[in-house]
């Protein structure tokens, strides 16, 4: 979730939004998190973009570096 919340900020500032993390809970590796709550603002027609490009599931699939070979 952690790179997934880096990515999610770029676009942020890409988009000149502004964001503000109301809530953080990190997960129980170093550099991971669990949940992530953050609260937009900005221009309403640019924020109902952005969350409507953002809606759905996320799957990530990235190589664990705690279990290297694992497929």
């Amino acid at each position: 979730m952690a790179q997934i919340l880096k990515h999610l900020i770029q676009e942020i500032n890409n988009e000149k939004l502004n964001y503000k993390i109301i809530e953080r809970t990190s997960g129980i590796f170093q550099g991971t998190l669990q949940t992530v709550c953050l609260e937009l603002y900005g221009e309403k027609e640019l924020l109902n973009q952005f969350i409507c490009s953002w809606l759905g599931v996320i799957q990530y699939i990235g190589q664990s570096p705690f279990r290297k070979f694992h497929k």
